[in-house]
């Protein structure tokens, strides 16, 4: 076997090895190589174009065989479906004529059937119930989601009489599910437990899920779209806007809780996605940044202005003495000491 091996290896490498030769001669001597070329097919030009007609014709013969095989094929196709068509129209007039008479010969058809081959005969109406299925597919969910619907009500009492009286039979069958796979069960319950510890810290209600009635998912809706799509007038807005304000307490409080969400949400995400999402949480906080100081600028200019203007009132007011008009010099102009002239060097 080892033999058998390393002659195998040494084949392989000796044909790489001339294939790497000949491409390296390919490349050292492509003029050479062209020179010949284009002198063969100048002494050979008649045979190397009787060469070519002949692979053309060759070419043309089997795509005109490629395409009457098809038209062919095509052909069986079509007058198979007509055949087909033909045949259930036929058998729709024979329904239409005697429909009584026609289920009794499929009935004693699928009876013949049943008792020759019994268990083919279960594998084919599976198989055809099962592509039935799959093309009715919508149909029969929208089916079971109405029937569901319509009685709901029902169904849920029936589901409580059938747990009350087969209880031990119920929890039969879950111990045995659980005890096919029980580590799949406990990371069920794991990730339930943790999911309704998180929402208890976030301060959000239990999970709940529960089904509604068509009555109830519309009342439901229409509530919403009521209150979600109220209009207020302007004694109601300036009612709300003159309302106490929001004490400082709590907005901090709900701003400490508002981060911790956010970086317990954060170390939930891969390592792969956390620089994306970092990268944008950095953007957006430089923005929000950027708008907190320039309304804080406006804001100090405000108070600055009105403080101002206070203390011109207020000077006004206690003033004994005219205002001294103030005269500013143009920061461009050359500095003058007065009594040195102009000289602004240093002197003894």
């Amino acid at each position: 076997m080892a033999d058998d091996e390393s002659s195998d290896e040494r084949r392989r490498r000796r044909a790489e090895e001339v294939r790497a030769y000949k491409a390296a001669y390919r490349r050292t001597h492509a003029a050479e190589i062209a020179e010949y070329r284009a002198k063969y097919r100048a002494l050979h030009r008649e045979q190397i174009a009787a060469q070519q007609h002949d692979y053309n014709a060759r070419l043309q013969t089997e795509r005109k065989a490629m395409r009457a095989q098809r038209e062919a094929e095509e052909k069986r196709e079509a007058t198979r479906l007509e055949r087909a068509e033909a045949r259930r129209q036929k058998s729709r007039a024979e329904y239409a004529k005697d429909p009584q008479r026609v289920l009794d010969r499929q009935r004693k058809y699928r009876a013949k059937r049943r008792e020759t081959d019994p268990e083919h005969y279960r594998a084919v109406k599976r198989e055809a119930l099962k592509r039935w299925r799959d093309n009715h597919r919508e149909e029969q969910n929208a089916k079971d989601r109405e029937r569901y619907r319509a009685n709901a009500v029902e169904r849920t009492a029936r589901m409580r009489a059938y747990y009350a009286e087969n209880s031990a039979t119920v929890l039969k069958r879950k111990h045995e599910k659980w005890a096919k796979d029980p580590e799949a069960s406990r990371e069920q319950q794991r990730r339930y437990r943790a999911r309704e510890a998180q929402r208890r810290r976030d301060g959000l209600p239990a999970w709940r899920l529960h089904r509604t009635t068509a009555d109830e998912a519309l009342a439901n809706k229409q509530a919403a779209d009521e209150f979600f799509h109220r209009e207020f007038s302007a004694a109601q807005i300036a009612r709300m806007s003159a309302g106490p304000p929001t004490p400082a307490e709590m907005l901090d409080a709900w701003e400490r809780d508002c981060a911790r969400a956010r970086a317990r949400s954060y170390y939930t995400i891969p390592p792969q996605d956390r620089a994306n999402r970092l990268s944008d949480r950095l953007g957006a906080d430089r923005i929000r940044d950027r708008l907190r100081r320039r309304l804080d600028a406006e804001r100090d200019g405000v108070e600055n202005e009105r403080l101002d203007e206070i203390g011109r009132q207020i000077n006004d007011r206690l003033r004994q003495f005219p205002r001294r008009s103030v005269t500013l010099r143009d920061p461009a102009a050359p500095l003058h000491i007065d009594g040195q002239g102009a000289s602004t060097g240093l002197s003894r």
